[in-house]
């Protein structure tokens, strides 16, 4: 909803003003924890009254006692859970507009207000029994179960923050003027002292290195796991982790200002301005609430006009009878079903394909993706590297395994873990090494089976990879690479032939980028992106109107996932990146993508027909409820109409779910047996 600048109620965040419609609004977005536990427990009082009323109207003979404990048991759902449309629909009539929350409150209200009349009025022609204490409650629980599942995915960034902070140490080691090493809290730090940071510690802070040298592990900001050699005078930066040697930081920059408060706040930002998705029972309320309310008016004044000039002794009650049945025979009981069950039955139907819909109200955005964002380690990629060859110089391939295995088994390099993993699958276990040395941008090197043996990293063409020497004498080399994932260029190619466009972004070397988008068949390709700048990249096509899903697995990525108006990631992904994901991808294959987004757009449409069949059955009375009929079957007939609006409620409902559940063998149609996505 657009709120002019002029409003009072704003709050100034990360160096952006926003401005809001009301305090609960702005409550909304400066504590949504606390918004989404009221709206849970508005949620749970709903359920808990809302059971017992259905139970009783319809297992329970007719009578006005009946009738005053249903009003009981309604009230606190009316007014204590169906708060929440009262107020937005105080404030979109005060934007001049008409949206779901309206057709809610004015539907629910009038349902109850006339029911309580009944009830407790005795109006004639209407006999005890004839209420909608079903219909009121039943409408506001159903929608309230939407809400909050959308209010929990709006919690996402408030999380990904306290995981962001959570990754820095609690201690840090401070470096005193005298050289003495001290354990102190990291809040104590200041701009211009020293911190020491030992080999697998979290650097604490943006600086510079002092003293001392080591290989560090910057896919915070990178995505790349391939470690980068750092020495004195050489810039760090915050959450990225020390791999194998001492090094000594000057504080440039801690908590406020650092890099990893940099990609905090690119988070938050990118989850406050996604903006394009409308509900599409809102477009669908924007026409139908004011012409059911203009209908019902138009009604009601004919009928008071038309028998007051007749001489009928109570013409306002006739009036009033109309009146209130056009409004509840159009109640949208029905239409609050339409997308929860559909969006039920996709994500379970997704699930079995590995791809779990974390956020349904991205599957509206989903449908119109036509440009697709992919990070490329971790995702195109697998994360770290495989042994692709192993090279003999007078040593058998399986001997140069175990040497290989033996030194290590005792490193934290990413090399070292491809290593371990090919001697895992080869069944070659390590052999006892002693006096072991790792040098930081060199190798390592230790004494096995009395034998002198050293590996020594490599890096030719850019590829990567390591020499294994015995005695100073060269023995083998193993070559290694970043293994391109199944299918990826055969999902890519579907992605294509659905008009959708595909590039590349990482935080690796240009020329690596390119050879992997020249493999894949992508579009377009962008490499040594920073998290900002992949952030950047999303809005700029945003801005070209395209809508944009963003497939991404580190820390890196999230600024960038949040800001896409379908965020993803993949199973092997970081915790962050998860958590700001719409959608997570077991398989990893971006055969996935395509299909997902078949899911989609096969459950918009099943929506938009559910809502066709909900309006037919509860339209369709409309005219009944106007007073075709009375020339007929005489005024009476309004007494008849809480059983026609109840059978059109129930035959709307029947339908809506019947037809969501179709949905299932839709999916299932774009999927194989055994749960693997089809994409041929």
């Amino acid at each position: 909803m657009f709120v002019s600048e002029a409003s009072d109620l704003k709050m100034t965040q990360d160096g952006e003003t926003y401005y809001f419609c009301s305090r609960d609004c702005l409550d909304k977005f400066s504590n949504p924890e606390k918004q989404a536990q009221k709206l849970r427990f508005r949620l749970i009082v709903g359920i808990l009254f809302t059971i017992p009323v259905l139970v009783l109207t319809y297992t329970v003979t007719a009578s006005y006692l009946r009738d005053y404990i249903l009003i009981i048991l309604a009230s606190p759902v009316q007014f204590y859970s169906g708060y929440v449309f009262y107020s937005g629909s105080f404030h979109s009539l005060k934007e001049r507009s008409a949206n779901m929350d309206i057709l809610i409150a004015v539907g629910s209200s009038t349902a109850f207000g006339f029911s309580a009349a009944v009830s407790l009025v005795h109006i004639a022609l209407i006999g005890p029994g004839e209420v909608y204490f079903d219909a009121s409650s039943a409408i506001v629980t159903l929608i309230l179960v939407g809400q909050y599942m959308e209010s929990r995915s709006k919690l996402r960034a408030n999380i990904t923050a306290r995981n962001l902070l959570g990754l820095l140490p609690d201690k840090v080691h401070s470096v005193g003027p005298d050289g003495s090493v001290s354990d102190i809290n990291s809040d104590s730090i200041k701009i211009g002292q020293t911190v020491r940071v030992y080999p697998g510690d979290r650097i604490p802070c943006d600086g510079t290195v002092a003293s001392g040298e080591s290989e560090v592990d910057e896919s915070i900001i990178s995505g790349e796991q391939k470690p980068v050699m750092k020495i004195k005078g050489d810039r760090v930066i915050s959450g990225s982790i020390n791999i194998n040697g001492s090094i000594d930081v000057t504080v440039e920059a801690m908590g406020k200002g650092s890099s990893l408060d940099e990609i905090n706040r690119l988070i938050r930002k990118a989850a406050t301005g996604r903006t394009r998705f409308q509900r599409i029972t809102d477009s669908f309320s924007s026409i139908f609430v004011p012409s059911i309310l203009t209908t019902a008016t138009i009604t009601g004044i004919f009928w008071y006009v038309f028998l007051t000039l007749s001489g009928y002794h109570d013409p306002f009650l006739i009036a009033l009878l109309s009146f209130v049945s056009v409004v509840v025979i159009a109640c949208p009981c029905a239409i609050g079903l339409a997308t929860p069950v559909s969006l039920l039955v996709a994500a379970d139907s997704s699930l079995s394909s590995g791809i779990v819909i974390r956020n349904p109200g991205a599957v509206e955005r989903l449908a119109k993706v036509d440009y697709v964002v992919l990070d490329k380690t971790g995702t195109i990629t697998d994360s770290i590297p495989e042994v692709t060859g192993i090279i003999e110089n007078g040593m058998p391939q399986e001997d140069l395994l175990r040497f290989a295995v033996s030194l290590e088994s005792h490193s934290t390099h990413p090399y070292a873990r491809a290593v371990r993993k090919k001697a895992a699958i080869s069944g070659i276990t390590p052999l006892p090494v002693t006096n072991i040395r790792e040098t930081p941008g060199v190798g390592i090197y230790g004494i096995c089976e009395g034998l002198n043996v050293g590996i020594a990293r490599i890096s030719d063409s850019g590829k990567p990879g390591f020499s294994l020497t015995i005695n100073d004498q060269e023995k083998g080399r193993f070559e290694l690479s970043y293994q391109i994932k199944e299918n990826t260029a055969e999902g890519i190619r579907k992605l294509h032939e659905s008009g959708i466009e595909v590039a590349i972004v990482s935080g690796d070397s240009e020329e690596e980028v390119r050879r992997i988008s020249s493999i894949t068949g992508a579009d377009s390709f962008t490499g040594e992106a920073s998290p900002s700048e992949k952030e950047e990249i999303v809005r700029s096509l945003q801005a070209k109107g395209k809508y944009v899903l963003f497939l991404g697995d580190g820390i890196n990525d999230a600024a960038a996932i949040a800001s896409a108006d379908v965020g993803a990631s993949v199973a092997e992904g970081t915790e962050i990146a998860k958590s700001q994901s719409d959608i997570v991808f077991l398989s990893g294959n971006t055969g996935a993508i395509f299909a997902s987004k078949k899911i989609a757009e096969q459950t918009v449409r099943k929506i938009r027909q559910n809502i066709i069949y909900a309006i037919v059955y509860n339209v369709a009375l409309v005219p009944v409820a106007a007073g075709v009929l009375v020339p007929i079957f005489g005024l009476a007939i309004f007494g008849y109409l809480p059983f026609l609006s109840a059978a059109a409620m129930g035959m709307s409902s029947t339908s809506v779910v019947l037809n969501s559940l179709r949905l299932r063998g839709t999916i299932r149609r774009s999927i194989t047996i055994g749960g693997r996505i089809q994409i041929a």
